[in-house]
């Protein structure tokens, strides 16, 4: 998967900014072969995140529904069974990234997160004071991160 990146890096184009620099982190596979190979790029131009090729949206469907991601065939995935320190640690990864661009957030107001996952970066956002949505494919995180934190996340499609 690293060569379609590399082979095609100066075609890519990010789907957010159409920057063109756009550079591979690494490649996103699932043990079961149920689902695709995914190469996992940054754009340096706007620092989003983005998989190659872009799943269709019945591949995240799938994908979301699976009992691999919702049981967290990787442990960064499944934070069902966590301790509070370890959410704690994960809600504190979040605020590490969201520095970085503070100066751009305003203090107060809404934030709407669409693949809330988990719920961390929402919690987080709870706790500076911030009213706070999400969209989640997955009804097994979006229900954890409701139940836990008492976050307002939709389970819907995030094709629709």
């Amino acid at each position: 998967m690293a060569s379609l990146l590399q082979a095609k890096s100066t075609s890519i184009n990010c789907p957010y900014c159409s920057g063109t620099r756009c550079e591979s982190e690494y490649t996103l596979s699932w043990a079961d072969n149920r689902f695709s190979e995914y190469q996992v790029a940054r754009c340096s131009d706007c620092d989003v995140g983005f998989v190659l090729p872009l799943p269709t949206p019945v591949e995240l469907e799938r994908l979301y529904n699976s009992l691999q991601y919702q049981e967290g065939d990787r442990s960064n995935l499944n934070f069902s069974n966590a301790s509070d320190e370890v959410l704690n640690q994960r809600v504190e990864k979040e605020a590490a990234f969201v520095q970085r661009y503070r100066p751009h957030i305003p203090s107060h107001g809404t934030v709407l997160d669409v693949g809330s996952g988990w719920g961390t970066l929402l919690r987080y956002f709870a706790t500076q004071g911030f009213e706070t949505v999400g969209i989640e494919m997955s009804e097994v995180t979006s229900a954890f991160a409701r139940e836990k934190w008492g976050l307002q996340i939709f389970n819907l499609p995030i094709h629709k």
